[in-house]
Protein backbone atom coordinates (compact mmCIF):
# COMPACT_ATOMS: atom_id res chain seq x y z
CA UNK A 1 0.00 0.00 0.00
CA UNK A 2 2.52 2.28 0.98
CA UNK A 3 4.41 2.35 -2.57
CA UNK A 4 1.19 3.17 -4.31
CA UNK A 5 0.57 5.78 -1.36
CA UNK A 6 4.36 7.13 -1.97
CA UNK A 7 4.31 7.43 -5.55
CA UNK A 8 1.48 9.32 -5.63
CA UNK A 9 2.63 11.99 -3.28
CA UNK A 10 6.11 12.36 -5.51
CA UNK A 11 6.45 15.27 -7.20
CA UNK A 12 6.00 15.06 -11.02
CA UNK A 13 8.31 12.54 -13.12
CA UNK A 14 9.37 15.45 -15.18
CA UNK A 15 10.36 17.51 -11.94
CA UNK A 16 11.70 14.47 -10.24
CA UNK A 17 15.18 16.40 -9.19
CA UNK A 18 17.01 16.00 -5.63
CA UNK A 19 19.66 14.06 -4.31
CA UNK A 20 20.62 11.43 -1.62
CA UNK A 21 23.68 12.32 0.46
CA UNK A 22 25.28 9.72 1.90
CA UNK A 23 24.99 10.51 5.90
CA UNK A 24 26.56 8.82 8.51
CA UNK A 25 26.13 6.12 10.75
CA UNK A 26 26.81 2.94 11.89
CA UNK A 27 25.09 0.76 14.93
CA UNK A 28 26.24 1.52 18.54
CA UNK A 29 29.45 4.12 18.20
CA UNK A 30 29.55 5.65 14.66
CA UNK A 31 31.51 8.15 12.17
CA UNK A 32 30.08 11.82 12.41
CA UNK A 33 29.90 14.06 9.66
CA UNK A 34 30.40 11.04 6.43
CA UNK A 35 27.63 11.81 4.67
CA UNK A 36 26.68 15.56 4.59
CA UNK A 37 28.66 15.69 1.15
CA UNK A 38 32.00 14.44 2.34
CA UNK A 39 32.90 11.75 -0.22
CA UNK A 40 30.52 12.42 -2.55
CA UNK A 41 27.17 10.98 -2.65
CA UNK A 42 24.32 12.77 -3.72
CA UNK A 43 22.18 15.05 -1.49
CA UNK A 44 19.78 14.75 0.93
CA UNK A 45 19.27 18.10 1.24
CA UNK A 46 17.87 19.06 -2.01
CA UNK A 47 18.07 22.04 -4.05
CA UNK A 48 14.89 23.72 -4.24
CA UNK A 49 15.93 27.07 -5.53
CA UNK A 50 15.42 30.13 -4.50
CA UNK A 51 13.25 31.83 -7.18
CA UNK A 52 10.37 32.40 -4.82
CA UNK A 53 9.65 36.14 -3.34
CA UNK A 54 8.00 35.54 -0.81
CA UNK A 55 9.37 34.30 2.84
CA UNK A 56 7.75 31.85 5.12
CA UNK A 57 9.38 32.97 8.64
CA UNK A 58 8.48 31.80 11.93
CA UNK A 59 7.95 34.56 14.11
CA UNK A 60 10.12 34.71 17.68
CA UNK A 61 9.96 36.61 20.94
CA UNK A 62 11.92 39.67 21.57
CA UNK A 63 13.52 37.45 24.16
CA UNK A 64 15.09 35.04 21.90
CA UNK A 65 18.11 36.57 21.63
CA UNK A 66 19.60 33.30 20.11
CA UNK A 67 17.29 33.05 16.74
CA UNK A 68 15.94 36.41 16.63
CA UNK A 69 17.37 37.83 12.81
CA UNK A 70 17.63 42.04 11.98
CA UNK A 71 14.13 41.35 10.32
CA UNK A 72 12.81 40.10 13.97
CA UNK A 73 11.68 36.56 12.70
CA UNK A 74 13.64 33.03 13.50
CA UNK A 75 15.11 31.41 10.61
CA UNK A 76 14.74 33.66 7.77
CA UNK A 77 13.43 31.07 5.37
CA UNK A 78 12.67 31.94 1.74
CA UNK A 79 9.88 29.66 0.09
CA UNK A 80 11.69 27.57 -2.89
CA UNK A 81 10.47 27.66 -6.41
CA UNK A 82 6.93 26.48 -7.33
CA UNK A 83 6.59 23.75 -10.15
CA UNK A 84 5.14 25.53 -13.14
CA UNK A 85 3.00 22.03 -13.96
CA UNK A 86 2.16 21.08 -10.44
CA UNK A 87 1.96 24.51 -7.70
CA UNK A 88 1.52 22.19 -4.92
CA UNK A 89 4.91 20.49 -5.48
CA UNK A 90 8.41 21.96 -5.10
CA UNK A 91 10.36 22.37 -8.21
CA UNK A 92 13.96 20.40 -7.59
CA UNK A 93 17.16 21.79 -9.17
CA UNK A 94 19.30 18.69 -8.63
CA UNK A 95 19.34 15.05 -9.92
CA UNK A 96 17.76 12.18 -8.16
CA UNK A 97 20.20 9.13 -9.10
CA UNK A 98 23.08 8.35 -7.18
CA UNK A 99 25.20 9.32 -10.22
CA UNK A 100 28.09 10.92 -8.62
CA UNK A 101 26.29 14.31 -9.41
CA UNK A 102 27.08 16.13 -6.31
CA UNK A 103 30.86 15.41 -7.64
CA UNK A 104 30.10 16.11 -11.47
CA UNK A 105 27.10 18.80 -10.85
CA UNK A 106 23.99 18.28 -12.09
CA UNK A 107 23.99 20.30 -15.23
CA UNK A 108 26.69 21.18 -17.91
CA UNK A 109 27.57 24.49 -16.57
CA UNK A 110 28.60 22.98 -12.92
CA UNK A 111 30.57 19.87 -15.00
CA UNK A 112 32.53 21.84 -17.16
CA UNK A 113 33.67 24.52 -14.32
CA UNK A 114 34.74 21.06 -12.20
CA UNK A 115 35.95 19.58 -15.23
CA UNK A 116 38.53 22.39 -15.66
CA UNK A 117 39.63 22.46 -12.29
CA UNK A 118 40.42 19.10 -12.30
CA UNK A 119 40.37 18.48 -8.60
CA UNK A 120 38.61 15.51 -8.02
CA UNK A 121 41.13 13.12 -6.09
CA UNK A 122 39.60 9.69 -7.07
CA UNK A 123 38.12 10.63 -10.59
CA UNK A 124 41.55 11.56 -11.50
CA UNK A 125 42.98 8.22 -10.41
CA UNK A 126 41.14 6.28 -12.26
CA UNK A 127 41.67 8.12 -15.28
CA UNK A 128 45.55 8.28 -14.75
CA UNK A 129 45.06 4.21 -14.68
CA UNK A 130 42.28 4.42 -17.68
CA UNK A 131 44.87 6.00 -19.39
CA UNK A 132 47.87 4.30 -19.21
CA UNK A 133 46.02 1.07 -20.04
CA UNK A 134 43.77 2.60 -23.35
CA UNK A 135 43.98 4.46 -26.44
CA UNK A 136 41.11 6.52 -25.23
CA UNK A 137 40.73 10.14 -25.91
CA UNK A 138 39.96 12.83 -23.05
CA UNK A 139 36.34 12.62 -23.81
CA UNK A 140 35.75 9.10 -23.28
CA UNK A 141 38.58 8.53 -20.26
CA UNK A 142 36.15 11.23 -18.42
CA UNK A 143 32.86 9.50 -19.08
CA UNK A 144 34.02 6.06 -18.59
CA UNK A 145 35.66 7.17 -15.34
CA UNK A 146 31.99 9.31 -14.19
CA UNK A 147 30.32 5.94 -14.73
CA UNK A 148 32.81 4.05 -12.75
CA UNK A 149 32.46 7.02 -9.83
CA UNK A 150 29.02 6.02 -9.84
CA UNK A 151 28.91 2.88 -9.57
CA UNK A 152 31.20 2.82 -6.70
CA UNK A 153 29.02 5.28 -4.90
CA UNK A 154 26.40 2.63 -5.62
CA UNK A 155 27.69 -0.13 -3.99
CA UNK A 156 29.14 2.11 -0.95
CA UNK A 157 25.95 3.69 -0.18
CA UNK A 158 23.92 -0.19 -0.35
CA UNK A 159 26.44 -2.11 0.99
CA UNK A 160 28.26 -0.18 3.28
CA UNK A 161 26.09 2.76 4.36
CA UNK A 162 22.55 1.32 4.82
CA UNK A 163 23.50 -1.84 6.45
CA UNK A 164 24.38 0.61 9.42
CA UNK A 165 21.00 2.33 9.34
CA UNK A 166 18.95 -0.57 8.16
CA UNK A 167 18.73 -4.03 10.07
CA UNK A 168 18.85 -7.11 8.15
CA UNK A 169 14.92 -7.64 8.08
CA UNK A 170 14.03 -4.50 6.48
CA UNK A 171 17.39 -5.13 3.78
CA UNK A 172 15.71 -8.10 2.46
CA UNK A 173 12.20 -6.82 2.26
CA UNK A 174 13.23 -4.06 0.05
CA UNK A 175 15.69 -6.23 -1.91
CA UNK A 176 18.76 -3.50 -0.77
CA UNK A 177 21.25 -6.35 -0.78
CA UNK A 178 23.84 -6.73 -3.71
CA UNK A 179 22.19 -8.30 -6.69
CA UNK A 180 18.30 -9.03 -7.15
CA UNK A 181 18.44 -6.20 -9.89
CA UNK A 182 15.81 -5.69 -12.69
CA UNK A 183 14.39 -2.51 -14.25
CA UNK A 184 11.80 -1.68 -13.60
CA UNK A 185 9.73 0.88 -15.92
CA UNK A 186 6.77 1.59 -13.53
CA UNK A 187 8.75 2.52 -10.60
CA UNK A 188 9.55 6.51 -9.94
CA UNK A 189 12.40 7.11 -8.94
CA UNK A 190 12.57 10.56 -7.74
CA UNK A 191 12.68 11.77 -4.39
CA UNK A 192 9.92 11.97 -1.85
CA UNK A 193 8.99 15.20 -0.57
CA UNK A 194 8.94 13.81 2.84
CA UNK A 195 12.48 11.53 2.38
CA UNK A 196 14.40 15.51 1.59
CA UNK A 197 12.40 17.69 4.04
CA UNK A 198 12.39 15.44 6.93
CA UNK A 199 13.31 11.94 6.98
CA UNK A 200 16.63 11.69 6.08
CA UNK A 201 17.87 14.95 8.11
CA UNK A 202 17.81 12.33 10.35
CA UNK A 203 21.00 12.56 10.32
CA UNK A 204 21.00 15.91 12.07
CA UNK A 205 20.78 14.11 15.46
CA UNK A 206 24.41 12.60 15.00
CA UNK A 207 26.26 15.84 14.82
CA UNK A 208 28.64 16.00 17.93
CA UNK A 209 29.49 19.02 19.72
CA UNK A 210 33.31 19.07 18.50
CA UNK A 211 35.88 16.94 16.98
CA UNK A 212 39.32 16.81 18.00
CA UNK A 213 41.73 17.27 15.23
CA UNK A 214 45.20 16.92 15.56
CA UNK A 215 44.85 17.04 18.83
CA UNK A 216 42.70 20.70 18.99
CA UNK A 217 39.15 20.08 20.00
CA UNK A 218 37.00 21.80 17.65
CA UNK A 219 33.53 22.63 17.91
CA UNK A 220 31.26 22.06 15.26
CA UNK A 221 29.75 25.26 14.90
CA UNK A 222 33.47 26.37 13.97
CA UNK A 223 33.29 23.65 10.87
CA UNK A 224 30.46 24.57 8.97
CA UNK A 225 30.95 26.73 5.99
CA UNK A 226 34.61 26.93 6.97
CA UNK A 227 37.18 24.85 4.63
CA UNK A 228 40.31 25.66 6.45
CA UNK A 229 40.70 22.28 7.85
CA UNK A 230 40.29 20.61 4.42
CA UNK A 231 42.86 22.88 2.66
CA UNK A 232 45.38 22.61 5.90
CA UNK A 233 45.07 19.63 7.58
CA UNK A 234 42.87 17.17 5.69
CA UNK A 235 44.54 13.76 6.57
CA UNK A 236 43.94 15.05 10.42
CA UNK A 237 40.32 16.06 9.49
CA UNK A 238 39.53 12.23 8.18
CA UNK A 239 41.25 11.01 10.62
CA UNK A 240 39.33 12.62 13.26
CA UNK A 241 36.04 11.39 11.50
CA UNK A 242 36.92 7.89 11.72
CA UNK A 243 37.82 7.77 15.40
CA UNK A 244 35.42 10.66 16.94
CA UNK A 245 32.10 8.46 17.39
CA UNK A 246 28.92 10.75 16.95
CA UNK A 247 25.66 11.19 18.82
CA UNK A 248 22.72 8.51 18.80
CA UNK A 249 19.71 9.34 16.60
CA UNK A 250 17.15 10.52 18.64
CA UNK A 251 14.55 13.96 19.59
CA UNK A 252 17.66 15.64 20.51
CA UNK A 253 20.46 18.05 18.70
CA UNK A 254 23.36 19.44 19.66
CA UNK A 255 23.62 22.99 20.56
CA UNK A 256 25.69 23.65 17.81
CA UNK A 257 23.27 23.43 14.96
CA UNK A 258 20.39 24.81 17.57
CA UNK A 259 21.91 27.57 19.23
CA UNK A 260 25.15 28.41 17.32
CA UNK A 261 24.72 27.50 13.69
CA UNK A 262 26.28 30.02 10.93
CA UNK A 263 26.81 32.31 14.22
CA UNK A 264 27.18 36.04 14.21
CA UNK A 265 27.28 38.45 16.69
CA UNK A 266 24.03 37.60 18.22
CA UNK A 267 22.85 36.13 15.35
CA UNK A 268 22.26 32.16 14.77
CA UNK A 269 20.60 29.77 13.14
CA UNK A 270 18.29 26.65 14.83
CA UNK A 271 18.16 23.94 12.41
CA UNK A 272 15.65 22.03 13.75
CA UNK A 273 12.91 25.08 13.80
CA UNK A 274 14.27 24.77 9.63
CA UNK A 275 13.90 21.18 9.57
CA UNK A 276 10.02 21.76 10.81
CA UNK A 277 9.50 24.98 9.37
CA UNK A 278 10.25 24.10 5.84
CA UNK A 279 8.36 20.73 6.21
CA UNK A 280 5.40 22.99 6.68
CA UNK A 281 6.36 24.98 3.78
CA UNK A 282 6.29 21.90 1.58
CA UNK A 283 2.89 21.19 3.16
CA UNK A 284 3.87 17.95 4.60
CA UNK A 285 0.83 15.92 5.66
CA UNK A 286 1.82 14.96 9.74
CA UNK A 287 3.43 12.53 11.25
CA UNK A 288 0.56 10.03 12.05
CA UNK A 289 -0.47 10.16 8.41
CA UNK A 290 3.01 9.01 7.60
CA UNK A 291 2.29 6.15 9.94
CA UNK A 292 -0.94 5.30 7.94
CA UNK A 293 0.76 4.92 4.42
CA UNK A 294 3.29 2.80 5.91
CA UNK A 295 0.71 0.38 7.58
CA UNK A 296 1.75 1.42 11.10
CA UNK A 297 -0.73 2.13 13.71
CA UNK A 298 -1.35 5.98 14.54
CA UNK A 299 -0.27 7.42 17.54
CA UNK A 300 -3.36 8.43 19.59
CA UNK A 301 -1.90 9.61 23.30
CA UNK A 302 1.13 12.00 23.57
CA UNK A 303 2.15 9.03 25.80
CA UNK A 304 2.48 6.67 23.31
CA UNK A 305 5.89 3.95 23.65
CA UNK A 306 5.93 5.03 20.15
CA UNK A 307 7.34 8.28 21.10
CA UNK A 308 9.95 7.02 23.27
CA UNK A 309 10.65 7.94 27.16
CA UNK A 310 9.58 11.81 27.17
CA UNK A 311 9.15 12.37 23.92
CA UNK A 312 5.19 12.20 24.36
CA UNK A 313 5.77 14.47 27.40
CA UNK A 314 7.48 17.07 25.41
CA UNK A 315 4.98 17.43 22.69
CA UNK A 316 2.12 17.53 24.63
CA UNK A 317 3.43 21.32 25.53
CA UNK A 318 3.69 21.97 22.42
CA UNK A 319 1.06 20.72 19.80
CA UNK A 320 -2.74 20.73 20.66
CA UNK A 321 -3.21 16.97 19.36
CA UNK A 322 -1.27 14.35 18.42
CA UNK A 323 -2.48 14.70 14.88
CA UNK A 324 -0.53 17.84 15.28
CA UNK A 325 3.22 16.77 15.39
CA UNK A 326 4.77 17.66 12.36
CA UNK A 327 6.60 13.95 10.93
CA UNK A 328 10.32 15.32 11.57
CA UNK A 329 9.54 15.69 15.00
CA UNK A 330 7.91 12.56 15.39
CA UNK A 331 9.91 10.18 13.44
CA UNK A 332 13.10 10.79 15.64
CA UNK A 333 11.25 10.45 18.41
CA UNK A 334 10.46 7.16 17.98
CA UNK A 335 12.79 4.28 19.81
CA UNK A 336 14.65 2.52 17.20
CA UNK A 337 14.08 -0.97 15.47
CA UNK A 338 15.66 -3.49 16.86
CA UNK A 339 19.33 -3.92 14.78
CA UNK A 340 18.14 -0.08 13.13
CA UNK A 341 19.06 3.24 13.66
CA UNK A 342 16.05 4.55 12.79
CA UNK A 343 12.24 4.15 14.02
CA UNK A 344 9.18 2.28 12.02
CA UNK A 345 8.43 5.21 9.88
CA UNK A 346 11.60 6.90 8.62
CA UNK A 347 12.85 2.97 8.20
CA UNK A 348 9.99 3.08 5.74
CA UNK A 349 10.15 6.21 4.26
CA UNK A 350 13.93 6.11 3.95
CA UNK A 351 13.84 2.29 2.87
CA UNK A 352 11.28 2.31 0.31
CA UNK A 353 12.86 5.49 -1.59
CA UNK A 354 16.01 3.61 -1.91
CA UNK A 355 14.55 0.91 -2.83
CA UNK A 356 13.09 3.01 -6.11
CA UNK A 357 16.35 4.83 -6.77
CA UNK A 358 18.04 1.45 -7.59
CA UNK A 359 14.89 -0.49 -9.39
CA UNK A 360 13.62 2.75 -11.01
CA UNK A 361 16.93 3.60 -12.20
CA UNK A 362 17.94 1.86 -15.74
CA UNK A 363 21.15 2.74 -15.39
CA UNK A 364 22.14 0.90 -12.58
CA UNK A 365 25.21 -0.71 -12.14
CA UNK A 366 24.34 -4.20 -12.12
CA UNK A 367 21.87 -3.50 -15.30
CA UNK A 368 22.62 -6.43 -17.69
CA UNK A 369 22.27 -3.63 -20.87
CA UNK A 370 25.86 -4.22 -22.51
CA UNK A 371 25.63 0.03 -23.10
CA UNK A 372 24.92 1.00 -19.76
CA UNK A 373 26.10 -1.73 -17.82
CA UNK A 374 29.43 -2.79 -16.86
CA UNK A 375 30.73 -6.63 -18.19
CA UNK A 376 31.30 -9.36 -15.63
CA UNK A 377 35.10 -8.78 -15.06
CA UNK A 378 34.59 -5.06 -14.29
CA UNK A 379 31.72 -6.15 -12.04
CA UNK A 380 34.09 -7.67 -10.00
CA UNK A 381 36.94 -5.42 -9.38
CA UNK A 382 34.12 -3.02 -8.66
CA UNK A 383 33.54 -5.70 -5.97
CA UNK A 384 37.07 -5.08 -4.86
CA UNK A 385 36.39 -1.55 -3.75
CA UNK A 386 35.26 0.04 -0.68
CA UNK A 387 35.26 3.23 1.23
CA UNK A 388 38.21 2.16 3.73
CA UNK A 389 40.49 1.53 0.16
CA UNK A 390 39.75 4.52 -0.86
CA UNK A 391 40.07 6.56 1.74
CA UNK A 392 43.38 5.29 2.37
CA UNK A 393 44.52 5.60 -1.14
CA UNK A 394 43.13 9.22 -1.58
CA UNK A 395 43.89 10.49 1.66
CA UNK A 396 47.27 8.79 2.16
CA UNK A 397 46.51 6.86 5.35
CA UNK A 398 48.36 3.91 6.32
CA UNK A 399 46.46 2.09 8.21
CA UNK A 400 41.96 2.70 9.32
CA UNK A 401 39.39 -0.18 10.17
CA UNK A 402 38.09 -1.83 7.37
CA UNK A 403 34.60 -0.24 8.22
CA UNK A 404 34.95 3.46 8.14
CA UNK A 405 31.16 4.02 9.35
CA UNK A 406 31.68 2.49 12.29
CA UNK A 407 34.46 3.48 15.87
CA UNK A 408 36.98 1.20 16.27
CA UNK A 409 36.53 0.99 20.22
CA UNK A 410 39.30 -0.49 22.92
CA UNK A 411 38.36 -4.30 23.13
Amino acid sequence: MYQAQLSAMKRDYQLRETTVEISTMGLGSVNPYFGFAAFGGDAADADFGGGGDTEFDAPCSDSDRLYRNITGYCNNIRRPTQGEENPREQQNLLTAFIDGSSVYGSDVETEERLRGRNEIRLHNTIVQKLDDNTDWDGERLYQETRKIVGAILQRITYLEFLPEIFNKRTLRKYNLKDGNYKYNINIDPSIANVFATAAFRFGHSLIPDFLVIDGEKVRSRKLFNNPKFIFEKLKALVKSVLYNPSETVDRFLTKEITDHLFEVDDLSFDLAAFNIQRGRDHGLPPYNTFRRLCGLNPVVTFYSKQLGSGGGAAMARIYRTVDDIDVFAGGLAEPPLRGSQLGPTFTCILAQQFRDLKFGDSFWHETKDRKRGFKSDQLESLKRISLAKIICEEIGLDRIQRNPFRVVTNG
